[in-house]
């Protein structure tokens, strides 16, 4: 708590719980759909990101956003949140799938990630599923 992972500010947590929800419907779009499976993944950390009572409206509007890594590259403020988008996007989706590898390279890259972080948050993520 109090870390750039975990701000104690509302406004802060907020912000970076919005960025984190943006980031994983990015992620999940990355093939052109989103698949139930990754809708279930998504709506299952709603809670964790404190987002229940505005969340169904933000899940609404990134789902009708243009599909833009650019877009989600640019909502890291900092290294800590640049590596919790690139790990919330690789948690969101199933990272197998050819669409998602490359989504995911182009983010790791846009995020200017680096590549021993990227084999880390892989390995953990390994770990969750």
């Amino acid at each position: 708590p109090g870390s750039a992972f975990q701000p104690e500010e509302g406004e802060a947590a907020d912000r970076l719980a919005v960025h984190l929800l943006q980031a994983m419907i990015s992620a999940a779009k990355a093939d052109g759909h989103v698949t139930p499976d990754e809708r279930a993944r998504i709506d299952g950390q709603l809670a964790n990101l404190g987002l229940e009572d505005d969340a169904a409206a933000l899940i609404a509007a990134e789902l009708d956003a243009p599909f833009d890594v650019d877009r989600i590259a640019a909502l890291a403020g900092s290294e800590a949140e640049a590596a919790q988008i690139y790990a919330v996007s690789l948690l969101a989706i199933d990272p197998d799938g050819a669409a998602e590898q490359g989504y995911l390279a182009l983010l790791a890259a846009r995020l200017q990630l680096d590549p021993g972080l990227v084999d880390h948050l892989h390995a953990r993520a390994r770990t969750l599923r």
